[in-house]
């Protein structure tokens, strides 16, 4: 892709050529399928080639992987304080929604948690009530 340049003769070249291979950066399109998800023991691989690309270490603790169209794109920690996302494609809308699903997860387990401890000081305080001497009736006539 040369043209000629003014009266002078001279020859422009671009500086910049488009590789007609080069894939551009893909952002989830309308029927992509996006999945989130907590990891597990198989997504090893793919969080650690994610964390090489930052040349990172892996995060430790339970994180929730974002997928698009079954691909690992992003992952971060279920605490929200690390995050690994795959550097040549558009993430950041994914990476919300894992800070969003992130917050909601620790949400939801702060309420178990809350409701669970209510269920135990409950349950603690029936085996603990004492009963007066005078009503017990078991093992009478």
């Amino acid at each position: 892709m040369s043209s000629v340049g003014y009266a002078s003769g001279t020859v422009v070249l671009p500086l910049f050529r488009r590789r007609k291979d080069a894939a551009p950066a893909r952002a989830p399109g309308l029927m992509a399928s996006i999945t989130l998800r907590l990891a597990r023991a198989d997504d090893a691989d793919s969080i650690e080639r994610l964390a090489a690309l930052y040349d990172r270490a892996v995060p430790s603790g339970p994180m929730l992987l974002g997928l698009v169209d079954d691909e690992l794109q992003a992952a971060l920690t279920l605490a929200g304080d690390r995050e690994l996302m795959e550097p040549y494609l558009p993430t950041a809308a994914l990476v919300e929604l894992l800070e969003l699903r992130a917050k909601h997860i620790r949400e939801q387990s702060a309420r178990l948690s809350s409701a669970e401890d209510a269920f135990d000081v409950e349950r603690t305080r029936s085996f603990t009530r004492p009963v007066p001497i005078g009503r017990c009736t078991e093992g009478r006539p």
